[in-house]
């Protein structure tokens, strides 16, 4: 008789339910594909890594996943890549390596980042373009704190938050915005049966990754509506239908 780990069954669990949370999503899905305001452009990848990130912080505030550091570091890193998010600073790639900005590449920082060349000129264009994009990061890091109550959707803001989920100082300032909004400490019954779920997935699995995206996505959605995020009350069907490629079930 073959044996399945445990890991096996509670991955399957995970996708089964996910599967059922997208048909309740789909039949509630906004039909009109336009742009919620302050959305504006933001295309379906960049809405799951997003609400997986919302997720993420929620989670943190709810003690809501299980996680070995092995499976957080892979989660968080995979939503980086899946999004075209650089993880690190070209600024911190010079640094450690003494190099002067002028002599940087698009390789350099990919190296560095996680990230491929082609990712970034994606994202990006050029490394002159990252390094616009860097000047921006410094300024605002220094008058704002990395926050997912956001009022806009960009690729470097949703780099700021997932940054954020390493900083003490960050993590309890956005701890005591939830408070303030009057977040429960406890997540919503369906949240967590996904969370025992997310706890067997294996963080070498790009399969198991993408399906804790779609996963943590749904958590977003679902939490962003007990706090102030700017969210709307329904999922475009774009996204929708992404979550299910990234779940491997039908979302239609």
């Amino acid at each position: 008789m073959p044996f399945f780990p445990f890991s096996f069954f509670a991955v399957d669990r995970l996708r089964q339910r996910v599967g059922r949370a997208l048909k309740y999503l789909t039949s509630n899905a906004d039909a009109d594909e336009r742009d919620a305001p302050g959305l504006e452009g933001v295309g379906p990848r960049l809405w799951a890594a997003s609400l997986a990130g919302e997720a993420l912080w929620l989670g943190s505030y709810q003690n809501a996943y299980d996680l070995s550091d092995a499976q957080w570091s892979a989660i968080t890193t995979h939503l980086s890549g899946y999004g075209n998010l650089p993880l690190m600073r070209p600024l911190d790639v010079a640094t450690s390596q003494r190099r002067r900005l002028d002599d940087l590449t698009v390789e350099d920082v990919a190296s560095a980042s996680g990230c491929t060349s082609t990712q970034l000129r994606t994202s990006f264009g050029d490394v002159d373009q990252v390094l616009i994009a860097v000047v921006r990061q410094v300024h605002e890091d220094g008058s704002a704190e990395a926050s997912p109550l956001q009022l806009h959707l960009d690729r470097h803001t949703l780099t700021m938050s997932l940054q954020g989920l390493e900083d003490e100082r960050t993590i309890t300032a956005v701890h005591r915005l939830y408070a303030l909004a009057g977040v429960s400490p406890a997540p919503r019954p369906d949240i967590r049966a996904r969370a025992r779920g997310l706890r067997g997935i294996n963080p070498r699995s790009f399969d198991h990754l993408e399906l804790a995206a779609a996963a943590l996505a749904i958590d977003g959605w679902q939490g962003s509506r007990d706090v102030p995020a700017f969210y709307p009350r329904s999922l475009p069907r774009a996204v929708v239908r992404e979550l299910g490629r990234l779940a491997r079930v039908p979302s239609s």
